[in-house]
């Protein structure tokens, strides 16, 4: 037999008798390779739960009801996880709750970026009907009084921004009290869309009646602060 020569030694790439090549894998990066693939299997899985966790806590506070309060237990077996999961994740059941407000919120960011361009009181109107259609915005103002106040103003200093250009383009009369107004209109949304339909039963009035007459109230309101 011929042994191999230096030139064969080189264009293996690796010492002689390893049969190891310069571009194959030592059975050392093998583990480390599936280590890395089992690593972003369990993050995608892992936001994925995070995700449906959230999501599914939104769900069921709309259907059973804020003040019915949240099964953590129940959120867990309709994702398809343990509860010890939840406190993995948020660690604790208001943490959870923040969590997926704060995801709605920069769901919403789009279209709370295009209200911004429309000006005072068009501006008020199109908000009192998000409001009103949006379940989630409704669970914020209850979910407010459990602490989570951080969450009732998420765009403040981009709101600030609005009301200063809607005074200076004199949407806004200059003595509004611009940021009060806007919290006082924003508190009457989403009372209104708490009681909106307890409100129609004892009005003994159609909801849909309801809501064109309540959007025809907001809007006088918004227009008194306006310059004469």
């Amino acid at each position: 037999m011929t042994k191999p020569g230096k030139d064969s030694v080189a264009a293996s790439g690796g010492p002689p008798g390893t049969g190891v090549g310069a571009g194959d894998k030592t059975p050392a990066d093998v583990p480390n390779a599936q280590q890395e693939k089992a690593r972003k299997r369990r993050a995608t899985s892992d936001g994925s739960s995070r995700a449906a966790l959230m999501s599914t806590a939104l769900e069921l506070l709309e259907r059973d009801g804020v003040l019915s309060g949240l099964n953590l237990s129940e959120v867990a077996k309709e994702v398809g996880v343990t509860p010890a999961n939840v406190y993995h994740f948020f660690g604790s059941r208001q943490g959870l709750l923040r969590e997926a407000l704060r995801a709605v919120f920069r769901e919403l960011a789009p279209t709370f970026v295009e209200l911004g361009k429309i000006p005072w009181p068009e501006r008020s109107q199109r908000l009192f009907r998000l409001v009103r259609e949006e379940p989630r915005l409704r669970q914020l103002a209850i979910l407010s009084l459990d602490g989570a106040n951080d969450l009732v103003f998420p765009f403040l200093g981009e709101v600030r921004g609005v009301l200063e250009r809607d005074t200076a383009e004199g949407h806004l009369a200059e003595d509004a009290d611009a940021e009060v107004a806007h919290a006082m209109l924003l508190a009457t949304m989403m009372g209104y869309a708490i009681f909106r339909e307890s409100a129609a039963t004892r009005l003994d009035m159609k909801l849909e009646e309801l809501d064109d007459r309540a959007e025809a109230v907001l809007a006088k309101m918004a227009r008194a602060f306006m310059p004469a």
